[in-house]
Order: C-alpha cells, then structure tokens, then sequence
C-alpha cells in the first residue's frame, strides 16, 4: 500500500506475482473521483497463467458442496 492505497497485484494459484517493472494505473471510483487502488498491469504470459490456474481450480472443485462454497465465500 502507499499512502493508504491498495496495491494490486496479479494473484494466481494462492499467491501475488509481484514482478518488479510493469506499469501501473490508478483505479478511480466513479462516485467520488478517488484514486482506490494502483492496479499492475500484466503480459499476456500473466494472464494465460492465470486462466490456466483458474481451469484447474475449477475442475478440481466443481463438485464441493454448497456448505463448502459458502465456507469459502466467508473466509475470504
């Protein structure tokens, strides 16, 4: 965070891929005209990691329970 603004960075398979070097833009809230966040901008090998690991996370867990769903949902 600087000054009191969230730094996003891309998150995949459980962790922030903080690779030093890539832009960096403001995210402003429509409402209000705030800076929210600085989302990092990512290569296209980013986001294909991404996809592959959300494929992954989906057939691993596309039969839990909704008791487990929703237990998930609230740990987050």
């Amino acid at each position: 965070m600087t000054n009191g603004i969230a730094h996003l960075d891309p998150w995949i398979g459980g962790r922030a891929d903080t690779a030093a070097g890539r832009p960096v833009y403001e995210l402003v809230s429509p409402a209000d005209g705030r800076v929210v966040a600085e989302i990092v901008d990512s290569p296209a090998e980013t986001i294909g990691a991404a996809v592959e690991n959300a494929r992954a996370a989906f057939l691993a867990n596309r039969r839990a329970s909704m008791a487990a769903r929703a237990g998930w949902l609230s740990a987050a």
